[in-house]
């Protein structure tokens, strides 16, 4: 055929004779290709299951993870933050004054020491509280008790001016201050009888009636001295009308010593006019008041009557035309000299027998 150049009859020969090769050839690849496709779908396949498979496995593992740190916050805050904050209430309370409080933790690490720690202290401190409380009730009742004891040895307004400065001098001129004495006559052969207890029961009887009667009409009692009582109206401060003060005390005095005991007799003497008053001593302090009008009053209880009132004629001026006088005349006083002095017989409109018509003041 090379030979006669047949070219066409060569090419039918070739197609007749390579053509189903090629066809099978190209089959075979086409099958391979799917084998191939089929395999690397199912390779996918499975991968992506796989992938899924360990998605689904990492989300359980973090989801498991927080809840085993749930319950490990949860554990640690039981054991740790919650006794803590049990404890800082408690402290809070006996911080506040609550003593009695304590607090129970159940751990028996550190916090648990410092529980136990907490509780004894508030013990310890509740004790010391209470027997800080009993000492300031025992020094509050102290306080009271000097205070009255104060008020009994001096007149308020002179204690507190020593409580504010107590190394000052209490020295005070009174311009009219009206002084009341008075006496128990035949006292001395009355105590002669006595024992000492009835003595004593005796004067702090009527004393103490006397005292009632100071405080009601508003004066302010000096001393006593044995069977002596001394009170005074305008002392340590001014007052309205001490003269009637004294006059209304010397009455009422002479009405408690005619029922007392059986009867007692007492001599009063009255006077007013200007005085020094003042605190005396450091140790035993002493309220007096000292000046003429003190010793003009004395001498007119000691030179007075058993069951009467004498008064001096400053006296018998200022309550003339409320109180009925009787003149006694003129008496010698020792230190002054003559002077004129009345009975105070009583209220005008009283009819006591003591209760007569003033005599008009002389001029």
């Amino acid at each position: 055929m090379r030979e006669s150049k047949d070219y066409k009859s060569a090419g039918t020969i070739a197609r007749q004779t390579f053509l189903p090769i090629a066809l099978r050839m190209q089959r075979g690849a086409y099958s391979k290709v799917q084998v191939i496709e089929a395999e690397m779908a199912e390779t996918a396949k499975s991968t992506a299951l796989a992938y899924e498979a360990s998605r689904e496995m990492v989300i359980a593992s973090a989801l498991v993870a927080i809840g085993v740190a749930f319950l490990l916050g949860y554990a640690i805050s039981g054991s740790l933050i919650w006794p803590v904050r049990r404890i800082g209430r408690t402290l809070n309370a006996i911080a506040g004054g609550r003593f009695d409080v304590r607090v129970t933790v159940p751990n028996r690490d550190e916090l648990g020491d410092l529980a136990r720690n907490v509780n004894a202290t508030s013990q310890r401190l509740g004790e010391l509280y209470a027997k800080v409380e009993a000492q300031r009730a025992e020094l509050a009742t102290e306080h009271a008790r000097s205070e009255r004891l104060l008020r009994n040895l001096l007149p308020e307004q002179i204690a507190a001016r020593l409580k504010d400065d107590p190394t000052q001098t209490i020295a005070d001129s009174l311009p009219l201050v009206a002084i009341l004495f008075a006496d128990i006559a035949g006292f001395t052969p009355r105590a002669a009888k006595m024992t000492p207890e009835e003595i004593v029961n005796f004067l702090n009887g009527l004393f103490s009636v006397f005292d009632e009667l100071a405080q009601r009409h508003g004066l302010e009692k000096i001393k006593t001295i044995g069977d002596s009582y001394m009170v005074a109206a305008g002392a340590p401060e001014a007052c309205d009308d001490p003269v009637h003060r004294v006059a209304e005390m010397a009455l009422d005095m002479l009405d408690v010593a005619r029922t007392f005991a059986g009867g007692v007799d007492i001599r009063i003497g009255l006077h007013a006019g200007p005085a020094v008053a003042g605190v005396i001593g450091h140790q035993k302090l002493f309220y007096d008041i000292w000046g003429e009008t003190v010793n003009i009053a004395s001498r007119m209880e000691s030179h007075g009557e058993p069951g009467r009132i004498q008064a001096t004629k400053p006296v018998r001026d200022q309550l003339a035309g409320r109180y009925g006088f009787v003149p006694r005349g003129q008496i010698h006083i020792d230190g002054v000299g003559p002077m004129q002095t009345w009975w105070l017989a009583g209220r005008l409109g009283d009819t006591g027998p003591q209760a007569e018509a003033p005599s008009r003041p002389r001029t």
